[in-house]
């Protein structure tokens, strides 16, 4: 595909122009599975029904792209508590845990005159926060799974540290366990299931007072 193309459907395809997003976001709403393909100089949505060319369907699809819109949520809510360590750090390198924050903030097209409904979108947040909340946030090269249990080992301040956990209790990352990561792993995770619409997540991370890590995705 063109590499100046600005558009990016739900499913990573470059796309040329809006009309072509409207396409893409209508098969979608209609749950019509699509691939896209480049023919003679055009860019076609091969689906079960047939072939179609955007170009023919112009008159019902709009050239000009609509603003973004930015909704914010910042509940209290939205909090979770989690235990970590990070080997690298002479401070932090000792099992220890924190109380974090998030606020999120949605940028989409509208859609029904709103980005995301408030409800809908605080729901799937608190959700996804709720996979990380008390548990052991830690990096996949320093697991060893082992059924209902999970070996975690790591070089630390002292020596060496090794825990067996019930799998229950251990969230596995696959970078380090730092704020900066885990607000991208968030912001992702929101990404996979929020409205289509949805085009940019990014999550501001407060871990304790004074420090934040803000992730875009």
């Amino acid at each position: 595909m063109a590499t100046s193309a600005k558009f990016v459907d739900q499913r990573g395809n470059v796309l040329p122009s809006y009309r072509h997003l409207q396409a893409a976001m209508l098969l979608d709403k209609l749950s019509i599975s699509y691939s896209v393909v480049e023919r003679g100089g055009k860019t076609l949505f091969l689906t079960e029904r047939g072939e179609i060319d955007v170009d023919a369907i112009a008159p019902q699809l709009s050239e000009e792209q609509p603003a973004m819109k930015t909704i914010e949520i910042s509940d209290a809510s939205l909090n979770f508590d989690y235990a970590h360590f990070l080997p690298s750090s002479p401070k932090c390198s000792v099992l220890h845990g924190h109380s974090s924050r998030i606020v999120v903030e949605l940028s989409g097209f509208v859609s029904d005159d709103m980005v995301v409904e408030f409800g809908e979108a605080k729901s799937l947040v608190k959700r996804v926060l709720g996979e990380l909340d008390h548990k052991l946030i830690v990096a996949r090269r320093y697991v060893e799974a082992n059924g209902d249990y999970i070996r975690v080992s790591f070089i630390g301040k002292g020596g060496r540290y090794v825990l067996e956990l019930p799998s229950s209790s251990v969230y596995i990352i696959e970078g380090e366990s730092t704020v900066e990561n885990i607000s991208e792993h968030i912001a992702r995770r929101i990404a996979v299931e929020v409205s289509r619409n949805v085009r940019r997540v990014v999550v501001k991370m407060f871990e304790g007072f004074g420090k934040s890590a803000l992730s875009s995705v």
